[in-house]
């Protein structure tokens, strides 16, 4: 089809007229000297067209600012159209731009970003000085940006990396978007080069690893001061800032703060930049560097192990098993796709055992992971279980012991079972990477909901709740279940706080008190009589317990009286 008449089929004539008009009578009733329109249909077909129409009173420089209000935000133009238009004395100029949604993630992420682009547009229309001065900074930031470009070539040879770093919309555009004017001035473009090229990189190792955290420590000069730079990448659900800044604490304690920035991209994966300096003001050594960086990946083995314990204190791991296996059954019967679950189930400075399930059909032989196991140094396989079978499907459990001596870190562990388990049973899903898409999607779908919520708290509130329940559970019970949290710590003084909703099939609970495990054990007996999920968030002087409670798939209309009985008790 005609590009101009593909766009025209996404976002007709008489759609951009309506949006037109609505523009000229919003500003005939408000007279105000910017105005903000957006465009959204209403049968959700995909792809489809979007639009932000501006107007703008005697604004030079409109179609650039639009434009580049939409590119900051990561979007690329699909359509756009400008108009003069004269009303009275005054010259009004309108843009008209769209933007094509490849699907209901790209929707919501647009419709999470319209508030913002309108205050960004409304921020944006400022005096004639003023803009001029703007105009002038932009140059500067625009000369810097293309010297970065031409180092950044410089570096990078392979030309699929060089591509995702300079493409519009690429590493390159992103890094710049997201920087004051003052960062980018006062560091050299060396830097800026390979803080953007590492990036990439960073994010690469942790696909490729499976999820492993990947750290790079450096020293940088900027124009004021000496820093020690440092990136941090993997994904959400396993690291957050405040995971980073608890290990420097205890690292290199006394850092100062000077920098920090984190962003999330659409698969998951976070990326944190921290810029430090020691208690006088200098940059870190080098020989300080590697123990900085073996800190920071304690995180994730630190938070498994964690994870483990709480594990083993809701009934073990055979109960986890109980959770995970039929979802995995389930998961084959229904795409007949093998299903590959690997989980950490111990660890020790010199060695960590993994558990690893797999769902394939009931005829498959699985001698071939066996051999390619024992065959690979540094790996032995501890217990074999006899399949299980499940109609069609066939469950084998491994457990099996890796060697840290033979492995630089855990991702090169992980890439390795992977490969072994590929070349056993062929194509496979990895359960994990599952997971974590169907976890990035309900968190986005989460956002949408709770814009006013601090993003953080938001996110570990979702990343507490217990990992199968929160995948397979819908999105309105999650929400009411971190909502319910949140009223929780919000209301939290030194004593407990309860909160109870109940849904057609089940009774939600969210209980904020201080630490107290005992109390624990006794919430854990209402498993006994009833169906129930547990999940945990702590902070430093409560834990928040969050249970979703019922029987013979209804909720548990007197389980609030149950549960302060237990509180008094």
């Amino acid at each position: 089809m005609d590009t101009f008449k593909e766009a025209r089929k996404l976002f007709p004539r008489d759609k951009e007229r309506r949006l037109f008009y609505r523009l000229l009578e919003g500003w005939r009733r408000k007279r105000k000297p910017i105005l903000v329109k957006f465009y959204i249909p209403r049968k959700k077909e995909f792809p489809l067209a979007v639009a932000i129409g501006v107007l703008g009173e005697d604004w030079p420089g409109l179609s650039d600012a639009v434009t580049g209000a939409v590119h900051e935000r990561g979007w690329n133009i699909y359509y756009e159209a400008g108009y003069q238009v004269q009303r009275g004395k005054k010259n009004l100029g309108i843009m008209i731009v769209s933007i094509r949604i490849e699907n209901e993630r790209d929707l919501i992420k647009f419709r999470s970003q319209m508030e913002g682009l309108s205050l960004m547009l409304e921020k944006i229309s400022i005096g004639s000085f003023a803009k001029k001065l703007l105009l002038a900074t932009e140059v500067k930031r625009i000369e810097i940006y293309t010297r970065t470009i031409e180092k950044i070539k410089e570096l990078v040879k392979d030309r699929k990396t060089l591509s995702a770093l300079i493409c519009p919309g690429g590493e390159a555009t992103k890094f710049f978007a997201s920087r004051s004017r003052a960062y980018i001035e006062e560091r050299k473009v060396e830097d800026i080069a390979k803080i953007i090229i590492k990036n990439h990189e960073l994010m690469k190792r942790v696909r490729e690893t499976g999820g492993s955290i990947q750290v790079w420590v450096e020293n940088l000069k900027t124009l004021k001061e000496d820093l020690t730079g440092i990136t941090v990448a993997a994904y959400e659900r396993d690291l957050s800032l405040r995971d980073v800044l608890d290990a420097l604490s205890r690292v290199v304690p006394g850092f100062r703060m000077k920098f920090n920035k984190e962003f999330t991209t659409s698969d998951g994966i976070v990326v944190i930049r921290l810029e430090i300096s020691d208690p006088r003001g200098k940059s870190y050594p080098s020989d300080i560097h590697p123990e900085i960086e073996e800190y920071i990946k304690r995180i994730q083995i630190m938070r498994r192990t964690e994870r483990m314990r709480w594990i083993e204190s809701i009934g073990g791991f055979e109960h986890y098993m109980r959770a995970i296996i039929p979802f995995l059954v389930k998961e084959f019967t229904r795409t007949g796709i093998p299903q590959v679950f690997i989980s950490l189930v111990a660890s020790t400075e010199f060695f960590l055992d993994y558990k690893i399930i797999v769902v394939a059909d009931k005829n498959k032989e699985l001698e071939g992971v066996l051999k390619g196991i024992t065959r690979t140094s540094g790996i032995k396989v501890l217990s074999v279980r006899p399949p299980k079978i499940f109609g069609n499907a066939a469950v084998h459990l491994f457990d099996t012991r890796v060697d840290l001596d033979y492995f630089r870190d855990v991702g090169e562990v992980y890439s390795k079972l992977l490969e072994i388990l590929e070349k056993g049973i062929g194509r496979f899903r990895d359960f994990d990477r599952g997971m974590r898409e169907m976890d990035v999607d309900k968190l986005m779908k989460l956002r949408e909901r709770f814009r006013d919520m601090d993003e953080f708290l938001l996110r570990e509130l979702y990343y507490s709740i217990e990992d199968f329940y929160r995948v397979s559970a819908p999105e309105d019970e999650l929400a009411t279940l971190i909502e319910l949290g949140r009223e929780c710590l919000s209301r939290f003084k030194g004593k407990t706080v309860l909160k109870v909703k109940h849904t057609s099939l089940s009774s939600l609970v969210a209980i904020a008190t201080p630490w107290d495990p005992a109390l624990i054990s006794r919430v854990l007996d209402l498993g006994r009589e009833y169906e129930m999920t547990l999940s945990r968030y702590e902070r430093e002087n409560l834990v928040l317990l969050l249970l979703r409670i019922s029987k013979n798939g209804k909720p548990v209309k007197g389980i609030e009286k149950e549960i302060k009985k237990l509180l008094s008790s």
